[in-house]
């Protein structure tokens, strides 16, 4: 099969939303188990495991959203597709995968600091979770691109796109939400130092919060303008 067939080219799509963040859920993953282990051995408080697996399951969930684009991807390959669609479906897939592998690696980062954490304070599990969760927003934001790239390849109903231009247009749309989904990395670094405050004193949360949301308003930015720029174009 040629490398220009269409359908080899889906296929291609689909592994890519779906390894890339895997690859970043599975590291994330593997630390967290480790620390978690090593800890475990020592702490024997109820509902430590407990609160552990969460953080592990929480740094999977990129990869989860990757998987809802390769299924869509690959459910498409049965169907009379065009190359300039399957063009689509890989910007569509990096759309996800590189915000999805940004956040997962922040996730690992930050449920690292809120292991130890919990480990000494069980009661700072909550507020560790909302930090935990913060880097996850960007990939969220990476996976509604992702859905509206595919809106005009044709995966939710006819094709939109028919030239290189269109491809063009919708890349535009998928560099801009990948290189925002960076961001993902410095929510996480000011996420683990807040961990680490609420460890010398809970009542700074709110503060705490505030300060580690802020990266996250310019990959908002971002998603704002990836949708103006498929909407100008009458994509979606």
């Amino acid at each position: 099969m040629e490398f220009a067939d269409p359908a080899a080219i889906s296929i291609l799509a689909a592994l890519i939303a779906i390894v890339v963040p895997g690859v970043g859920s599975g590291y994330a993953m593997q630390k967290i188990g480790e620390l978690s282990e090593n800890i475990l051995g020592r702490n024997k408080g109820k509902g430590f495991f407990t609160n552990a697996l969460i953080f592990s399951v929480l740094a999977e969930t990129p990869t989860i959203y990757g998987l809802l684009i390769a299924i869509i991807i690959i459910s498409q390959v049965t169907k009379t597709i065009t190359a300039i669609q399957s063009y689509a479906f890989i910007l569509s897939a990096l759309a996800v995968a590189i915000p999805g592998v940004a956040a997962a690696y922040s996730i690992g980062l930050v449920a690292q600091a809120a292991i130890v954490a919990i480990a000494e304070k069980k009661e700072l599990f909550g507020k560790t979770l909302i930090l935990a969760a913060l880097p996850e927003v960007i990939a969220v934001y990476g996976l509604i691109v992702s859905l509206l790239l595919l809106m005009p390849a044709g995966a939710f109903g006819p094709s939109k796109i028919s030239t290189m231009h269109d491809v063009f247009v919708l890349g535009i749309a998928m560099l801009i939400m990948a290189i925002s989904g960076i961001i993902a990395l410095y929510i996480g670094r000011v996420a683990v130092n807040a961990v680490k405050s609420l460890l010398a004193d809970a009542s700074t949360f709110t503060q705490a919060l505030i300060i580690a949301v802020l990266p996250e308003s310019i990959a908002l930015y971002a998603l704002i303008i990836a949708i103006l720029t498929l909407s100008q174009g009458k994509y979606i």
